[in-house]
């Protein structure tokens, strides 16, 4: 079989001195991609020693093409002129078995680059990360920043990123203290700035995190507001809870004064009819009243206003003191706070119907729409001299018309009439 040399004038001599440098260039590729990747010393040992023996083989190729003028230069080594004596289609084997090596290598290259995290990858992926992140050394060296430090650091120091302690220096000296903590103002932005220490194979590595929490901020504030605000309401419904006693204290003493002159002024008034009227009266009826009275005069009795049914207990003080009240139009109310607000009008009108017009009839028409509730009591006695003056009974009673969300009107002429106008939820209202 013929040597190399012998095809030294051949297209398959071009061939192998194509391969070889070919080898050579693939080779350095692979094993500068280890070293860029990580991997360990015996892998790049092999890849190196791979390589060495591709560079021999594309040196000896290289030189076999000057073997015949190397007598120029002096005499050939012994173990080139043995190499280049070889068959060519062994040194061409061997190129093939290289080739395929390198093949091998480049397909684990890429598959360890395909299921393992590069640091071009882990610094991609940094980059993304919404906070801004920096590992430096205790010394300052900055190891690792994403483009959110640099651009931060840049920001308040107009330099980059590459002494951590001097940019940490600065912004402490521009943020707030937030315990081991950095509240930095940039703006509309509020960053945290935060320093902890980390152990890396054993050496310490310092971290540095800037995370953005405007909307944290805005949210805190605005809970804060709305604290102030729920203080400031909190104050007032105490202090409304403390006047609260007193309006009752005063709701309770208008109620007795009522019903204190609702009593004595039907005793009053039954007695009256008793003298001009004896055997029309219930001298028992009579005797309780007066009972009646003396009892809540002497606070010996209970406040009996509430007992019972409201317009029943009025329409038979009207009667007793000789006064009927005729419903004309409509129906009596079933809500129990209009019926009292109703039967303090009876007990008042009747008792003024005796008093002032000299009456025996007392006329309530009661007219209902979609807002609101009409009570009208109007009597058959002489129609008053003038304008009614308000006092006593009727004040009381416009009061508690008030109370309830409606409003009272009197009329003099042709006869005396009041009008109580009360809003449909008036019966929920405190009267």
């Amino acid at each position: 079989m013929s040597s190399l040399l012998s095809q030294l004038s051949s297209p398959i001599f071009q061939l192998v001195v194509i391969l070889s440098l070919l080898l050579v260039c693939g080779q350095l590729y692979v094993c500068i991609l280890s070293l860029r990747q990580g991997r360990g010393a015996g892998y790049q040992a092999l890849l190196l020693l791979h390589l060495a023996l591709d560079l021999f083989c594309f040196m000896l190729v290289s030189h076999i093409g000057h073997v015949p003028s190397a007598s120029t230069f002096g005499p050939t080594p012994s173990f080139v002129t043995a190499l280049c004596s070889l068959p060519w289609l062994l040194c061409l084997s061997v190129e093939l078995l290289s080739a395929a090596l390198l093949a091998f290598w480049v397909v684990d290259s890429l598959l360890w680059r395909r299921h393992r995290l590069s640091p071009n990858a882990i610094k991609e992926a940094l980059d993304l990360l919404p906070a801004a992140v920096c590992f430096m050394r205790e010394d300052g060296t900055v190891l690792l920043a994403d483009l959110q430090m640099t651009a931060l650091c840049r920001e308040l120091t107009g330099q980059m990123l590459t002494d951590g302690r001097a940019f940490w220096d600065t912004a402490s000296a521009l943020a707030e203290p937030q315990g081991e903590q950095l509240l930095l103002r940039r703006g509309d932005r509020v960053l945290l700035l935060d320093r902890q220490s980390l152990q890396v194979d054993g050496e310490p590595i310092l971290q540095l995190t800037a995370v953005d929490v405007s909307e944290r901020i805005r949210v805190s504030e605005e809970l804060r507001r709305n604290n102030e605000r729920l203080r400031a309401l909190g104050q007032r419904m105490r202090a409304y809870q403390a006047q609260k006693a007193d309006v009752l204290l005063s709701e309770e003493l208008l109620a007795t004064q009522v019903f204190l002159h609702d009593q004595l002024g039907h005793a009053l008034l039954q007695a009256r009819y008793y003298l001009e009227q004896p055997e029309r009266v219930d001298v028992p009826d009579l005797l309780r009243s007066l009972r009646l009275v003396n009892a809540a005069l002497l606070r010996e009795q209970e406040d009996l206003s509430l007992q019972g049914d409201p317009c029943e207990a009025a329409f038979a003080m009207a009667r007793a003191i000789g006064v009927e009240v005729r419903v004309i139009e409509g129906e009596l109310p079933s809500e129990r706070r209009l019926r009292l607000l109703l039967g303090q009008a009876v007990r008042e009108c009747a008792a003024n119907t005796v008093k002032h017009a000299g009456g025996d009839l007392l006329e309530l028409r009661i007219r209902r729409d979609a807002g609101s509730w009409q009570l009208s009591l109007e009597n058959n006695g002489r129609p008053p001299a003038g304008q009614i003056r308000e006092a006593g009974g009727l004040l009381s009673l416009r009061r508690m018309t008030v109370s309830a969300g409606g409003e009272m009107q009197l009329q003099s002429h042709p006869r005396a009439c009041v009008t109580l106008d009360l809003p449909t939820g008036a019966e929920n209202s405190d009267i």
